[in-house]
């Protein structure tokens, strides 16, 4: 598959003009030739590394002329390099870097890349020199580490005590490392000696403490070590020492959970014993945290305290986070007591969100969940069970370390849960798949009051949220039955709002800068969290952009990420002068949660790039990576609609764009008409444009009687269209209410064109909200048949149906 954003227009003098042979697909003396300066790649990273570490690059020149577009890109045949290759323009020549993927696990990789010089975006014709495929090896560098990755050493005061050998990792071919330094982190020192030996299990890091000349405390060490070869790398080792006047434990206990833990890697067992001269006849220990078990409360000093972690209790434990317990251990009233740290570090695979309504009831498909370390899993991704194993994708594939795509087969309606089970036991959150049977309605014309902005959909609970800036309210128009239910809650600080991707709550931002969860049906406020930086003050009618791995787009002069997986600030990007400018930032984001769109700011000329996101967690390393449009296709824009999957985004009502912000085709409408809003369906085949006619709209005063009444236009966006610029218009829905009022100035605040425009997830229903009314307009089916006939004649004009075209111009009336 053609790598996202691959390609670049290759503008060269040399490859400009009409010379003999230039553009044709066979052979003039002067016809254009590109060149590709690279045979074979090799590339070669350290594994977890972030940014473009190890990247290569090759260059694209040419000779001759022609009058043909060159496009350059490059596809990948292999895995080990991430996606997409990134091709730039550099003077007279094209760059394209390659950047091998530190997320994949220790070995080798190869495969192809084919360079691509083309005439057209299908790439159907080539010129000369292409396609050029050179193949390409990447291997990634185990890291260099200590297992454990720390040490705990314990002594009485004036002994020795107790050596602890930590075996090393080494990559193939390297025999031992190198000791850089032991640093101490208290006032005392000298008292840890560091060795380097090799033994049959391999290379080891031997650490002896000695207790001699300190007081009984906790003190703590670094041991830096180093590696030359293949790559230059260091690791740190961090050393406690407790020295103890009474009982003898050690200061800490760690446990690493990975993919190849067991249950007993959640067990522990630490030997309490007196240190010289104090006299005790025995200990006793507790825990203060629940997830940490003591298996024996008591003993003697010849039985071990033992402990264990309950695997349950650790369900809320995020990916790569560290949780801390204490043991307290109590010798009587002649010795000093000890605390024991225990500390769970958790890189188990984990799954965080996915596309929830990426299925129709009956229809089956792709679902893209989210995850952390889930390189992490097996190749088939035997740990995942669908409906407790129920449930069998016909495909699996994991894309990234961040990435699922599972193909399903047909499911019926209702809620499938998803799950990762773990040797070790450790359970993880459980995702729902919401599969709904699709919704049939009759149109609706409901009076609702007040300028209304954000306007949200909510499939699973049938009900549409707004803000009402005029009423200072959050509402809810339920839609679950035969007609719709409103409810509100005044809210006079709502700035945006967005439904959870998991469909359990709703999303707020305030004017005060704070972040709010509510309830979906209440609208009460189930969490409250301030934000560092304050939501702007005006509104945006455009709802929260949250991406499908749970990350929120927050907008302030600079953009705040804020991760939702841990409700904690992940990054904020700040204004920079070049690629970033964020004066009033918004950014959109398909259904399915995986690509988004950013305007930046229009205050500026040169107007900032748009910036696009792929949240696969295969573009970038840096799960927050912005990037800008190398060629700025267009450098603004504010209305958006997006099909499914974000291949198809309708930009301003006016145009079809694919995700790469090639123009594919114009939404033309008749003359006299004014495009407002547009929905795009799930598949991307249907635009549905709301439009007003310009003789609809008065300045101080409604047009009476009304001539013109609203019209939605159906196009056929199934192909780019070949003959003209324009899609084919297949008919239109004239509407027998206005939802927002029709003069621009006046003494009462009007605005017709505040309008909120939505399609439900099924295709079947279109809202259209605006400072009168809610609109509920069913979608004909079929050859759009007239599906608004039938209703009772409204008191100033006639129910008019669906307009078929007949020709290139005139739309006959049918009423």
């Amino acid at each position: 598959m053609r790598s996202l954003l691959s390609w670049v227009i290759l503008a060269l003098l040399s490859a400009c003009g009409g010379g003999s042979g230039g553009g044709s697909s066979g052979g003039g003396l002067n016809e254009l030739t590109v060149h590709f300066s690279a045979s074979s790649l090799q590339m070669q990273v350290l594994a977890g590394s972030t940014g473009n570490s190890g990247a290569v690059s090759f260059t694209a020149t040419t000779t001759g002329t022609t009058t043909s577009p060159i496009l350059i890109g490059a596809d990948i045949n292999g895995v080990g390099v991430l996606s997409p290759i990134d091709v730039s323009i550099q003077g007279d020549m094209a760059v394209i870097t390659v950047t091998p993927d530190a997320s994949q696990p220790a070995g080798t990789y190869t495969g192809t890349i084919t360079a691509l010089a083309c005439k057209d975006q299908a790439c159907q014709n080539h010129h000369r020199g292409s396609p050029y495929t050179l193949p390409y090896s990447v291997t990634v560098v185990p890291r260099l580490a200590s297992n454990p990755t720390s040490a705990s050493l314990s002594a009485p005061e004036g002994s020795l005590g107790r050596p602890q050998t930590l075996a090393l990792s080494l990559p193939a071919g390297v025999s031992t490392a190198l000791i850089d330094s032991v640093v101490y982190n208290d006032s005392a020192s000298g008292w840890l000696q560091a060795t380097l030996q090799t033994s049959a299990q391999g290379p080891q890091l031997q650490l002896s403490p000695s207790g001699a000349g300190l007081r009984s405390g906790v003190y703590s060490a670094t041991v830096n070590l180093h590696i030359d070869q293949p790559l230059v790398q260091t690791v740190s080792v961090p050393v406690s020492f407790n020295v103890s006047s009474g009982l003898l434990t050690p200061a800490t206990q760690e446990r690493l959970l990975s993919p190849s833990s067991t249950p007993t890697d959640l067990q522990g067992s630490t030997a309490v014993t007196l240190a010289p001269g104090a006299a005790s006849s025995g200990w006793s220990a507790s825990s203060n945290a629940a997830w940490l078990v003591v298996d024996r409360s008591s003993g003697s000093f010849a039985q071990p305290l033992d402990w264990h972690v309950d695997a349950a209790a650790l369900v809320d434990l995020p990916y790569g986070e560290q949780r801390s317990a204490v043991l307290h251990v109590d010798g009587g009233s002649n010795v000093s007591a000890q605390d024991i740290t225990v500390r769970i570090t958790n890189q188990l695979p984990r799954l965080t969100s996915l596309d929830t309504l990426a299925l129709k009831a009956g229809q089956g498909g792709e679902v893209l969940v989210w995850g952390e370390g889930l390189t992490g899993l097996s190749s088939t991704l035997t740990e995942l069970s669908i409906d407790g194993g129920a449930i069998t994708p016909s495909a699996a594939q994991r894309v990234s370390d961040g990435m699922l795509s599972l193909t399903l087969p047909a499911l019926s309606a209702g809620a499938h849960t998803l799950t990762l089970s773990h040797a070790a036991g450790v359970a993880t959150p459980v995702l729902t798949l919401h599969v709904l049977n699709p919704v049939d309605r009759s149109y609706t014309a409901f009076g609702t009051e007040g300028t209304k902005r954000n306007l949200v959909w909510d499939a699973v609970s049938q009900s549409a949220y707004v803000i009402n800036t005029t009423m200072n309210s959050l509402m809810r128009f339920d839609l679950s039955g035969p007609s719709p239910v409103a409810s509100a809650r005044s809210f006079g600080t709502l700035n945006r709002i967005v439904v959870a991707r998991n469909h359990s709550r709703l999303h707020a931002t305030t004017t005060d800068g704070q972040w709010l969860d509510l309830d979906l049906s209440s609208l009460q406020t189930l969490q409250a969290q301030a934000l560092n930086i304050s939501p702007l003050s005006t509104q945006i009618d455009l709802p929260l952009a949250i991406t499908g791995d749970n990350l929120a787009w927050l907008d302030r002069g600079s953009l705040l990420v804020q991760d939702l997986n841990r409700n904690a600030e992940r990054a904020v990007y700040a204004n920079n002068g070049s690629t970033y400018n964020f004066g009033q930032p918004w950014g959109v984001v398909s259904p399915n949660g995986r690509r988004m769109l950013v305007t930046q700011t229009a205050l500026f000329s040169p107007a900032p790039p748009p910036l696009w996101r792929d949240a696969s967690g295969g573009v970038s390393t840096a799960a927050t990576d912005l990037n800008a449009f190398p060629s700025q296709p267009i450098t603004f824009f504010y209305r958006v609609a997006s099909d499914r999957t974000g291949s198809r985004w309708a930009l301003e009502s006016a145009a079809l764009y694919d995700f790469s912000l090639n123009k594919l085709g114009d939404l033309s409408l008749p003359s006299g008409w004014v495009a407002l809003r547009t929905a795009l369906s799930g598949d991307g085949s249907r635009a549905y444009v709301y439009a007003l006619n310009q003789n609809a709209i008065g300045t101080y005063s409604e047009p009476n009687p009304i001539v013109y009444w609203p019209r939605i236009y159906v196009f056929d966006t199934t192909s780019a269209p070949t003959l003209t610029t324009s899609y084919p218009l297949l008919n239109f829905i004239e509407l027998p209410d206005y939802p927002a009022c029709l003069a621009t100035q006046g003494p009462v605040v009007c605005a017709p064109y505040e309008l909120n425009f939505a399609l439900t997830d099924d295709d079947r229903t279109l809202l259209a909200m605006g400072d009168r009314k809610l609109l509920v307009i069913p979608i004909p089916t079929g050859p759009l048949r007239a599906s608004l006939a039938g209703l009772p004649p409204q008191a100033s004009h006639r129910v008019r149906v669906l307009h078929q075209l007949k020709g290139a111009t005139g739309m006959p009336r049918v009423q």
